[in-house]
């Protein structure tokens, strides 16, 4: 246990700048935006006048409005008929807004992790470093699984801190703003918000993510210990290969949707939006099991390979 804490301080050591300080940096320009914007508003919103007419369509029958007002006192009705709406809008309409600001941070970890493992066993190699943890006392299986720890709990856990950070700033911020207008700021703000579920939404699917891309985060890692050069290649070949036999000799297209669903699983990020129970629903069946074992398969790959490496 104490070589795998010390592999784990290694990683964080070396990759600290992409594993700390780029998820601080994009934390901190989102929730400048976030203040910015909102201190605008603030600060103009009783100088800019707004005249303009609306159209609104209910039950098939449309109704124009003029409307000529300061923007600032449209917000503030609009914060009131927002807090008059059903507790499932509110919480709807909040959790997109949670959502589209931590979507900055979600795409960073997903490339860091991504660039990561490719680099991960390849440039040890590449700087002759290999050589040096070969010599100490630490199993090939303890250095993979170290990258694999990394990967799917450390990194993930750093940025979903840093957006647990971000979504406090736009609460308090957004609660500031909300006290110049009458307005009930828990029934608004804060209940529909469910800032602690939303956390455990976040960590949850993180994790859910991980197992499920696990054979292509896998599969970086095999190619990281095998390839001499270019490791970009052998990603993006072999699906490619396993997609155009498919398309050759069979028309199911079940190889090239597992591929495809388990690199981006962009029905995930869709599903979030009405909370975790949809993902769970979807993903709970045997294609989960499957993923699980090809990923172990690869992760047992990579083991070997790395204990046949050596420097390029």
């Amino acid at each position: 246990m104490n070589k795998l804490m010390i592999l784990l301080r290694r990683e964080i050591w070396e990759n600290k700048s992409s594993f700390i300080y780029l998820p601080i940096v994009v934390a901190s320009l989102c929730a400048f935006f976030v203040i910015s914007g909102i201190g605008a508003l603030q600060i103009g919103g009783d100088l800019v006048n707004i005249d303009a007419d609306i159209n609104y369509k209910s039950n098939q029958i449309t109704e124009t409005y003029n409307v000529d007002d300061t923007f600032d006192s449209l917000v503030g009705r609009g914060l009131q008929d927002f807090s008059r709406q059903p507790e499932i809008a509110k919480r709807n309409a909040l959790n997109g807004v949670y959502l589209a600001i931590s979507d900055p941070l979600i795409l960073t970890l997903r490339l860091v992790i991504i660039f990561y493992l490719v680099m991960s066993l390849y440039q040890d190699r590449k700087d002759r470093s290999i050589l040096f943890w070969k010599s100490m006392p630490v199993s090939d299986f303890m250095t993979v699984l170290s990258k694999v720890i990394t990967a799917l709990i450390i990194v993930p856990a750093i940025y979903l801190a840093c957006c647990m950070a971000l979504h406090l700033v736009l609460l308090l911020v957004s609660t500031l703003s909300a006290l110049g207008y009458d307005v009930p700021i828990w029934s608004t703000l804060w209940a529909p918000a469910g800032i602690i579920t939303r956390w455990f939404e976040m960590a949850s699917y993180l994790v859910i993510v991980g197992l499920w891309c696990l054979p292509f985060y896998a599969w970086l890692l095999v190619v990281s210990s095998r390839a001499k050069s270019v490791p970009l290649a052998w990603i993006i070949g072999l699906p490619l290969v396993l997609i155009l036999l498919e398309a050759i000799f069979g028309t199911t297209g079940h190889v090239k949707n597992f591929i495809s669903e388990h690199i981006a699983p962009l029905f995930m990020a869709k599903d979030l939006e009405r909370g975790i129970g949809p993902i769970f629903d979807r993903i709970m069946n045997f294609e989960l099991l499957i993923s699980i074992a090809i990923g172990f398969a690869f992760i047992a790959g990579a083991v070997f390979f790395r204990s046949k490496a050596d420097e390029l």
